[in-house]
């Protein structure tokens, strides 16, 4: 029997005598008998038993000053300065108001969804060609998704009836608004816009609204039937337009400036008319040439 085992029973076999721990150390045997195992981490244990760990400092009567301050020393002796300069400040008499700290802990604030004003939602509009029902659309959508940014329609109507001068005359043949009239809605329309600007600039005195004038005629237009006059040929028309380029005050600083002063985007008609001929066009540049002589200066507030 033993000759059966004689290989295993005469190997050494290695056997680690621990010796008892020396004062002030903790005993590396359990209470059972057993090595006991390596504390974990602090950060990785129970909020329960992180309150043990700790409980022997705070039965000692620390202040919450000194655990900081032991706190900021111990980061440091671990090379986390960033953490340490933290708590020095949010502890210092004279430092930071902790409710900052925790503003800046806990970020920002959700940024809400800003609502469009009348003349932006107008902008939209205009610039992507888009119709009332295709507005209405979008609206509610955004209404869906807890994002109520556009006005109501009827508000948006009520900023483009704001961009139409007084004074416009229609009728089978044409429509014209008085010059002088389109002048003083353009330069209040510019004095809205540019509020700001004017508000930060100090300006003195008056400003001057610099614009340009033109017409032209074109022939071989869409022909449309018209319900109240039969003779109305609408095949050729003439039109009347000006253009603002620049507001500036009384000193040549700029207020506004077209940035497309060759372009129809900011064309301003005065009157077109289902019409087209030589005559008519001595006759409306003799009319332009007039009211460059009369026109007078507008008053915005």
């Amino acid at each position: 029997m033993l000759d059966k085992h004689a290989v295993w029973l005469l190997e050494s076999v290695p056997v680690a005598i621990l010796a008892p721990p020396a004062p002030g150390q903790d005993d590396p045997m359990d209470g059972r008998g057993r090595p006991s195992q390596m504390p974990a981490a602090f950060t990785l244990v129970s909020s329960p038993t992180r309150r043990r760990n700790v409980s022997q400092l705070l039965d000692q009567g620390f202040t919450g000053e000194q655990l900081a301050y032991a706190a900021q020393m111990t980061l440091r002796k671990e090379g986390r300065k960033t953490e340490a300069d933290i708590i020095k400040k949010v502890i210092a008499a004279d430092g930071l108001d902790p409710t900052v700290v925790q503003a800046s802990y806990r970020g920002p604030p959700p940024s809400l969804p800003k609502t469009l004003s009348a003349d932006e939602a107008l902008v939209l509009l205009f610039n992507t060609n888009m119709t009332r029902a295709a507005y209405q659309e979008v609206r509610e959508t955004s209404k869906d998704h807890v994002a109520d940014i556009f006005p109501p329609y009827n508000f948006v109507l009520d900023a483009k009836k704001r961009c139409h001068p007084a004074g416009v005359v229609v009728d089978d043949r044409g429509a014209s608004v008085p010059v002088q009239q389109l002048l003083d809605h353009t330069a209040s329309r510019l004095c809205t816009l540019q509020a700001s600007v004017i508000q930060s600039s100090a300006a003195q005195g008056s400003l001057i609204l610099t614009s340009k004038y033109g017409f032209d005629g074109a022939t071989g237009q869409q022909v449309y039937r018209h319900r109240q006059s039969t003779d109305v040929d609408d095949s050729t028309m003439f039109l009347a337009s000006m253009v603002p380029l620049r507001l500036r005050t009384e000193d040549g600083r700029v207020i506004w400036a077209n940035p497309k002063p060759n372009s129809t985007f900011f064309c301003r008609p005065i009157s077109f008319i289902f019409e087209e001929s030589k005559e008519l066009t001595t006759a409306t540049y003799r009319v332009g040439q007039h009211n460059r002589e009369c026109f007078l200066g507008s008053n915005h507030e």
